[in-house]
């Protein structure tokens, strides 16, 4: 921020982001101007009927684990965002398409959603690839050409680390001809504890409250209801932060024009406190307006100017006061050679036609 006294103004002549930024998850919206929400419902599947659950479980910004109807969250002591970590987690995906990273699509990670009821998609621990050279290489690519380092979130698993083992996750699958999901919960013997209703057999004694689970039967039968328009909300939430972002370009054009419509207003709003201050919101005192009225006439100034007189008079004042805005230019296009242009002319247009020239 910037400004002087008590007043603070955004700076506008901050740089642009470019390319070579390492912004990591940020580069989904590397000037904030997409609010995530602050609360997101869905209904999963029903594993003894597989159809849609009658009450939702409830995400919200203020708790780290996702919530059944009703039950109230738990005070989350490293205030993590869940909806924003469920983001990153879903943009580094779409970022890992650049380096060879898996072909998964917005419906399969709902279902993943929907089965394990974390913003982390149920990574336990990233060994799950750790010995496979394909998965840590794109793991290693996305900490370093992407920002998701493993530091990440108070040394939480990254997005790098979700990418890289569902890589693994389909990988292995294919080698065994099993679905990926069967790897992601593991190729052993799972058991889950349940409703109290619930009982199985573990370690050959039965046990009430536990039951075995068919994580791929489940799996599928939440896939099945990905598209319930019970579920419209969260699915589009999920496809919107896996879509490739918007160019560097395009985004930085519609920052110069954000920042110069901002600068504006407050440009405005202070000649106008200029002029509300130059005469006390009008309750000058008779003798203050004579002397303000002959130093007016003696520069040469309206004497009895109106209030929009005034802000149009302070203007320049504010327009001195406020930082400007660093112009920006759009990024050089590729050169286009006209070919059948007479004399072989070739046009460079960087998208400023104050700077568009030709070479011959």
């Amino acid at each position: 921020m910037a400004g002087k006294g008590l007043d603070y103004y955004e700076d506008y002549s901050d740089p642009y982001v470019s390319e070579s930024d390492k912004l990591g998850a940020k580069r989904r919206d590397p000037y904030g101007t997409i609010p995530l929400p602050s609360q997101l419902k869905y209904y999963k599947a029903d594993a003894r009927t597989g159809k849609r659950e009658t009450l939702p479980m409830t995400i919200t910004d203020k708790q780290l684990d996702f919530l059944p109807y009703g039950q109230q969250p738990r005070k989350d002591t490293y205030n993590i965002n869940p909806i924003e970590l469920m983001a990153d987690n879903l943009f580094g995906l779409q970022q890992a398409q650049k380096y060879g990273g898996p072909k998964i699509t917005p419906e399969e990670m709902t279902a993943l959603l929907f089965q394990e009821g974390r913003p982390d998609f149920g990574l336990n621990s990233a060994d799950m690839y750790g010995h496979d050279k394909q998965a840590s290489g794109l793991r290693d690519k996305l900490g370093k050409e992407e920002g998701y380092l493993e530091d990440w979130r108070l040394n939480r698993s990254s997005p790098a680390d979700l990418a890289a083992s569902i890589l693994y996750a389909k990988k292995k699958g294919a080698e065994l001809g099993v679905p990926w999901t069967k790897v992601w919960n593991g190729l052993g013997r799972n058991v889950t504890f349940g409703r109290s209703t619930d009982s199985a057999v573990v370690g050959g004694k039965v046990t009430p409250g536990a039951r075995e689970v068919d994580y791929v039967k489940e799996q599928n039968q939440n896939r099945d209801i990905v598209n319930d328009p019970k579920n419209a909300e969260i699915l589009n939430f999920i496809r919107q932060q896996m879509a490739p972002p918007q160019d560097f370009d395009t985004l930085n054009q519609q920052e110069f024009q954000r920042r110069t419509q901002a600068r504006e207003a407050d440009v405005a709003n202070k000649a106008a406190e200029y002029s509300y201050n130059y005469d006390y919101g009008g309750k000058k005192s008779t003798g203050d307006k004579i002397k303000r009225g002959l130093l007016d006439l003696f520069e040469f100034k309206n004497p009895f100017p109106s209030r929009e007189t005034l802000t149009a008079r302070f203007r320049g004042e504010a327009e001195d006061y406020i930082p400007k805005v660093r112009p920006y230019t759009p990024k050089k296009k590729d050169v286009k050679v006209a070919s059948k242009a007479k004399g072989g002319a070739i046009t460079i247009d960087d998208g400023n036609p104050a700077k568009r020239r030709k070479l011959i």
